[in-house]
């Protein structure tokens, strides 16, 4: 039994023994299989830590290149606007209007050429000589702009030259562009086009269209640089001396109807008879730098900016809404036929776009406004026959032109006193004109010889213009 005992306790220790062992080899196994995962584990910490570090580098070098391509981007803004300051503070250019296939009238010898960069224009005018009906002694003028765009001139020549002022409005400074000109001349056409033109694609879109689209444009490649704009937009226009909102619908919308007549007083209705305008004598004025002339009310804001009070302001998220607005307000503005123009504008229309930017929620702002304007053009109650209704308005363009001329004569002059608020045109141009904003003109003329007494006015209202600078 005890023998029985032995043998069993010895078979037992032995089993003991081997799975002592076969523990042992499992635990080395184990502790092989821990140590490599270790290794593997430090191995991938070193290349994660190295991963880690290149990722901090390259951040650190996205960082340094994204503060660089920024000052760069401020640099850019920078050297853009001092170059359009260094190029004047109002800019002229001249577009001349080429005859109509059936004008019926000889042309003017209008020539032009680039002398140092500008545009030199030299007027030939012919007269009749006290010596013999025979003999013609000719009269020479020459008139001096940035540029000249002659008969053979496209719309997209015009706008080449003004757009780097649109790019100063996105860049936080108020940009003001019009057109001006006898009634005839093309100033509608050259700031919105001929009204069957497409306005997103045409050839023909003029200025207000084409700042549209390079607007919208220029907002697409901002958000690369984390710049987010918001748009608003008002239009109006200025009939017998009162603001009319063309954008304002409901009860205080001005009614515009189509016209239809050679210069007489039916075919119009509105809301409001026209009146005439008020000599500078006689214009209202307060003490408060505030002026209310009838329809909308003028004054300055906190920050010394003129302002129409009530004024319809559209917020506009794309370019097809904007040209939206411009049509329907174009479709509205006051327009009859005279004898020297089929479509003439019987008031200025004003296009204003509110621009705010900012660039990282904030960090950066800029606010600005670009004003766009379509002068109704002056004319020659001889030559229109106007009478009546045509009659009123064509007496208020002239004098509203007419004391525009005085307010840049006095620019030009640096005269002491400046008539701005002699009217509500040159009110709203005040800061178009006093230095503190940046501007262009193009001023528009016919090639008709008939008209180039108009022409020669206008040349040399232009040339008073270029005289003024900025404060």
């Amino acid at each position: 039994r005890e023998l029985e005992l032995k043998k069993e306790l010895e078979k037992n220790l032995e089993e003991t023994q081997r799975k002592n062992e076969e523990n042992t080899q499992t635990m080395q196994m184990q502790q092989a299989a821990l140590e490599e995962a270790t290794k593997k584990m430090q191995m991938q910490q070193a290349a994660l830590e190295e991963a880690l570090r290149k990722v901090q580098e390259s951040q650190a070098q996205f960082q340094a290149s994204e503060k660089l391509r920024r000052a760069e981007e401020d640099r850019r803004r920078a050297l853009h606007n001092r170059v359009q300051d260094l190029l004047g503070h109002v800019r002229v250019y001249c577009r001349i209007r080429p005859m109509g296939k059936d004008s019926g009238d000889s042309e003017v010898d209008f020539r032009s050429r680039l002398e140092d960069g500008l545009g030199v224009l030299d007027v030939t005018q012919a007269a009749a000589s006290t010596v013999s009906s025979r003999t013609r002694r000719r009269k020479r003028h020459t008139f001096t702009f940035d540029r000249i765009f002659g008969t053979d001139s496209v719309q997209s020549d015009i706008f080449e030259h003004v757009r780097p002022l649109i790019t100063s409005s996105m860049d936080g400074f108020d940009v003001t562009l019009f057109a001006y000109g006898q009634t005839g001349s093309g100033k509608t056409f050259t700031m919105f086009g001929p009204p069957e033109c497409n306005l997103k694609t045409g050839e023909l879109r003029g200025v207000i269209p084409r700042a549209i689209d390079h607007i919208f444009s220029t907002i697409e490649e901002s958000k690369q640089k984390n710049w987010i704009y918001v748009l608003s937009a008002s239009i109006m226009e200025i009939y017998n001396e009162n603001i009319y909102d063309l954008l304002a619908s409901g009860s205080s919308a001005k009614k515009r109807l189509s016209v239809n007549g050679n210069g007489g007083g039916g075919g119009r209705r509105s809301l409001k008879s026209p009146r005439s305008i008020k000599s500078p004598r006689s214009s209202p004025r307060a003490s408060n730098s505030k002026d209310s002339f009838g329809g909308l009310e003028i004054k300055k804001n906190k920050e010394g900016k003129v302002e129409v009070v009530g004024l319809t302001k559209v917020p506009v998220e794309s370019p097809a809404r904007l040209h939206e607005l411009t049509r329907s307000a174009a479709e509205r503005a006051t327009r009859a036929s005279t004898q020297m123009n089929a479509r003439s504008s019987r008031s200025h229309t004003i296009f204003q776009l509110y621009i705010e930017g900012k660039q990282d929620e904030g960090k950066k702002t800029v606010q600005s406004k670009l004003t766009l304007v379509d002068l109704a053009g002056s004319e020659r109650l001889s030559k229109t026959n106007a009478d009546g209704e045509r009659l009123a308005e064509a007496k208020s363009i002239n004098t509203s032109l007419s004391l525009l001329g005085n307010t840049v004569r006095a620019l030009a002059e640096k005269s002491k006193h400046v008539p701005y608020r002699d009217s509500k045109l040159t009110y709203l141009l005040h800061q178009a004109l006093s230095g503190t904003g940046k501007t262009a003109v193009v001023v528009n003329i016919a090639s008709q010889e008939s008209n180039l007494g108009e022409s020669l006015c206008t040349l040399r209202f232009a040339d008073k213009l270029k005289l003024v600078t900025s404060k």
